[in-house]
């Protein structure tokens, strides 16, 4: 009889890395295309995305684990590579080589490998044998030439140049930074804008896997009660909570399944002591996602996008946290600083898991964008909260203006943008809107798509 979630054995964890492709959690989080000469471009489309991550990914692997030279470049002749034919790949988990290898089963790491984390890859279109990358602990660019494996990437930006594509430009190009901020600024800011963005992303009309107010609400928990209690429910005890939520509970807080009012579900189990408890981050991750994807309803797009690991009186915890997608877009979490899905490994079983995602229904007419025929750009996001975002950008790089003549740090402020991703955000229970995530100086900005307005700002 199947008994709930697997958690216990370890012999579970070993049967999950036999049936959980734990590499479908590992994506890139954002991929640029260079077509040369100042024209670029970003690719949102799931498909292409994949043929490229499927055509990429075992020359990248092979050529940082099997390679003839490796040597330290500085920034300049890395964006000068990423000004010709090539793909840049941004990567949103920051994780040691080290550890990458053992997700994708290399067993020689180089020395000299070990402790970088690669947070970006860059393909160049006639270097078939090089690879560029960006060590995020460092913050250093290196070069790679692989002893055999060679890429062939150009038919692929040649594919991509021949859809109709948005046009992007490097944001040291678009705002001339070498002639407009100095040389202590991020004047050589590689990162990409759109030029010129005419195409309408849709509002959408959502609801969540479970609703505490519907009448379907039993059917809905059903599913997931029955991958954490199993078939018999003889011993659950249903609660509610002050806030609303409701509680099953078996025994007394050994499995605990959680429903909140806004729809977040989430998963307790007590520790039970045995004696494995260190498993490598490839087992607690197929572990993880192996019990994931038993739990409810899984969305697409489902991608790591932070591991941390501690030790707690003894016992090695890691923890993986991962977005989702609506469409071809990421979902910003409503709580900025935390992630819509969690699973927590202590030892070699899962204690923890947590979601709060949404499903598509449909476009949605909103009053709010009927009177746009297009969206705002960055700039226009910028300049008209332009006071607000230069007071934040004073404060986070600790400058202190008494004049307050913000208009001195337009160009300032431009080149400290370090990302820029359209995203989808939650405007209310119902529904989700388009909006520009911008991180400057280490502070993401949330901008409404359609009013420009700022909808939330973090650190």
């Amino acid at each position: 009889m199947y008994d709930g979630l697997k958690t216990n054995a370890s012999k579970n964890s070993e049967s999950a890395l036999q049936t959980v492709d734990i590499n479908a959690y590992i994506n890139p989080q954002s991929y640029f295309i260079s077509f040369g000469g100042m024209s670029y471009t970003k690719v949102y489309d799931q498909t292409v995305r994949n043929q490229i991550w499927e055509n990429v990914q075992p020359y990248i692997f092979s050529a940082l684990s099997n390679y003839e030279t490796f040597e330290s470049i500085d920034e300049k002749t890395y964006v000068e590579a990423f000004s010709t034919k090539s793909i840049l790949l941004k990567m949103p988990l920051e994780l040691r080589f080290s550890d990458l290898a053992v997700l994708y089963g290399i067993e020689d790491v180089p020395k000299e490998m070990e402790e970088i984390i690669p947070i970006e890859y860059l393909i160049v279109s006639d270097q078939t044998r090089e690879l560029y990358l960006r060590d995020g602990r460092s913050n250093q660019y290196y070069k790679v030439k692989s002893k055999t494996y060679t890429h062939d990437i150009p038919a692929l930006i040649e594919s991509i140049k021949s859809r109709e594509y948005i046009e992007y430009r490097k944001v040291s190009d678009r705002f001339s930074l070498e002639s407009t901020v100095s040389e202590n600024e991020n004047y050589m800011n590689y990162t990409l804008i759109p030029y010129q963005y005419d195409y309408l992303v849709p509002n959408l009309q959502v609801q969540t896997e479970v609703n505490l107010d519907s009448a379907q609400f039993d059917d809905q928990i059903r599913t997931i009660a029955k991958a954490v209690f199993g078939n018999r429910f003889d011993f659950i005890k249903r609660l509610e909570d002050i806030n609303g939520s409701v509680i099953f509970m078996y025994g007394y807080g050994d499995k605990a399944l959680t429903v909140t009012p806004e729809g977040v579900v989430s998963y307790n189990q007590k520790y039970s002591v045995n004696e494995k408890t260190r498993i490598s981050v490839a087992k607690a991750l197929s572990l993880a996602c192996g019990n994931l994807e038993q739990f409810g309803i899984l969305p697409s797009g489902v991608n790591l996008i932070k591991y941390r690991s501690e030790l707690e009186s003894g016992i090695v915890v890691q923890t993986f946290s991962f977005n989702y997608k609506l469409g071809n877009y990421e979902v910003v979490p409503q709580n900025s600083l935390d992630a819509d899905i969690k699973v927590v490994v202590k030892g070699d079983q899962v204690i923890y898991i947590t979601k709060n995602v949404k499903s598509y229904i449909g476009d949605a007419i909103l009053e709010r964008a009927l009177d746009y025929d297009k969206m705002y750009d960055i700039d226009e996001c910028i300049t008209s909260n332009f006071l607000e975002v230069s007071i934040y950008y004073l404060q986070d790089n600790n400058i202190y203006d008494a004049s307050m003549n913000s208009i001195q740090y337009y160009f300032s402020i431009r080149s400290a943008i370090s990302s820029i991703e359209m995203n989808y955000y939650q405007l209310d229970e119902t529904h989700m809107v388009p909006v520009w995530a911008v991180n400057i100086s280490g502070r993401t900005y949330i901008f409404d798509a359609y009013t420009g307005n700022i909808m939330t700002s973090y650190r």
